[in-house]
């Protein structure tokens, strides 16, 4: 199933930050199609999904975010990281990973996900409309 808007998986436990997010990924042209704000929740929904990209706030109520990357890169499908804190466990673990720093811009989510998607089209087998940004309008 091909649609013209690629879409995310966004984990994010502050609603502010979450609505906040939202808005600035549609407005980049994605579909932000599904949501956790839980660890359980996004387990769940890591196993099934059909996305082109997850973005993973790295603490989740306390809890690392680390058991539903490992889904996501099981499954080859490229992740971003959000986090306040660099940490020598996301390089580790995660050399694929792109992260994006808190506090952030509207043109760092831009950049960093471009460069999840290039990175990812460099090392993994994608088909030809995921390796690219989607277009603006």
């Amino acid at each position: 199933m091909q649609t013209s808007q690629p879409s995310i998986f966004l984990l994010e436990d502050d609603p502010i930050v979450l609505l906040e997010m939202r808005k600035d990924l549609e407005e980049l042209g994605w579909r932000v199609e599904h949501v956790a704000k839980n660890i359980n929740e996004a387990k769940k929904l890591a196993r099934s999904v059909d996305v082109n990209l997850a973005i993973l706030d790295i603490n989740i109520e306390g809890e690392p975010s680390y058991s539903v990357a490992k889904i996501f890169k099981r499954r080859g499908i490229p992740l971003i990281f959000i986090t306040g804190y660099i940490g020598e466990r996301i390089r580790t673990n995660y050399p694929e990973a792109s992260i994006l720093s808190k506090p952030y811009s509207f043109v760092d989510l831009q950049h960093t996900v471009r460069h999840a998607l290039l990175t990812a089209s460099a090392v993994l087998p994608i088909g030809e409309s995921e390796g690219s940004a989607p277009k603006q309008q």
